[in-house]
């Protein structure tokens, strides 16, 4: 099943030095219950799950920052992890603002499941002021970034890429890149050996729709709730997160 998202892009700076292809994308994926949070929410109208940041370059967990959803915030612990609450059945965008990390947004999608469990992805601000100097123009702070990770089960309790998935964005963009086990490659399909990430940069402010193609016999959604979720919204200067997961 093709799954079609449609962003609306609008108008932090990584512009250091310095990137390591040869990064070590083998991470466990497994999400620490154990998380400090600072938000008293009413359980009867949430639900909570362990939500991990990890860095798309190589995998390692992004501790100590705050996870913000309207006020509430929760802080990730050394393992990158934080017990969250969200609303049920509904599209949420939890933002992530610290001096370390491009401004992240992560998109979520939940329905009334407790104690679900899910990685999301960070992008480091040196590491991403080198892919657009590598692979593009440069980095360009009026512009927005899209990374997309494609996972599935691998039936023994870890998530694994969707080898084969092709990722599509119908918006001007200034490069397309994959990860793999040696570092990443100009590429729009996701690798066995990396971390199932597609990422696009310099993607041009307006609405857009992203697509993921996966192999014949997955079916895809948005984490946790592996259910759609049709309008989103990025902002230039700010990474949007998604986490996609599929299933046979």
């Amino acid at each position: 099943m093709i799954l079609t998202l449609l962003l609306a892009c609008s108008g932090s700076d990584p512009t250091k030095d310095g990137v390591d292809d040869t990064a070590d994308t083998d991470t466990d994926t497994d999400a620490d219950s154990d998380a400090d949070s600072d938000t008293d929410t009413d359980s009867s109208s949430t639900v909570s799950g362990a939500l991990r940041l990890l860095d798309s370059h190589d995998g390692s967990a992004v501790g100590d920052v705050d996870i913000v959803l309207d006020g509430d915030s929760w802080e990730t612990d050394k393992g990158g992890v934080a017990q969250v609450e969200l609303p049920p059945s509904a599209s949420v965008v939890l933002t992530v603002d610290d001096a370390d990390w491009m401004p992240a947004d992560l998109w979520l999608a939940t329905d009334a499941t407790e104690g679900w469990t899910g990685e999301w992805y960070m992008g480091n601000s040196v590491i991403v002021g080198s892919y657009a100097r590598a692979y593009g123009a440069g980095y360009d702070a009026t512009l927005a970034d899209i990374a997309v990770f494609v996972l599935t089960s691998d039936g023994k309790g870890d998530w694994v890429p969707v080898e084969g998935a092709e990722v599509d964005l119908d918006v001007a963009y200034d490069y397309v890149i994959t990860n793999h086990g040696k570092g990443v490659r100009a590429s729009n399909e996701v690798e066995a050996d990396g971390m199932g990430m597609v990422w696009f940069g310099g993607v041009t402010p307006g609405s857009a729709t992203v697509t993921v193609t996966p192999p014949k016999g997955y079916t895809c959604g948005l984490a946790p709730a592996a259910s759609m979720l049709p309008t989103l919204t990025a902002s230039a200067g700010r990474l949007a997160s998604l986490r996609v997961v599929c299933t046979m």
